[in-house]
């Protein structure tokens, strides 16, 4: 999946989730400061990224995220690692 197409699906989940205008949601948007999201919208964000994507998102991981372009390239990263995560678990 390509950094374009997984931009698009996060602007239109974040739009949906806070109500807005998908025109009115850029990459550089500022979640909290720009689109007034809170701590439980960042939440719902990332289990309809979860279901999305089929990936795991953490507690950890969404409080990081402070721009729509940091929840683009989690997705991605975590989308090229995807199976990395499970073996690592086996290990321990």
């Amino acid at each position: 999946m390509d950094a374009e197409s997984v931009e698009e699906v996060v602007i239109r989940l974040v739009a949906m989730q806070l109500d807005l205008d998908p025109g009115s949601v850029e990459t550089e948007s500022n979640l909290s400061d720009d689109l007034e999201a809170d701590p439980y919208d960042l939440e719902e964000i990332g289990n309809l990224l979860a279901e999305e994507y089929e990936i795991t998102v953490g507690e950890d991981d969404v409080e990081g995220w402070e721009t729509v372009g940091d929840i683009v390239q989690f997705v991605l990263e975590r989308l090229e690692s995807d199976g990395d995560e499970d073996d690592e678990d086996d290990d321990e």
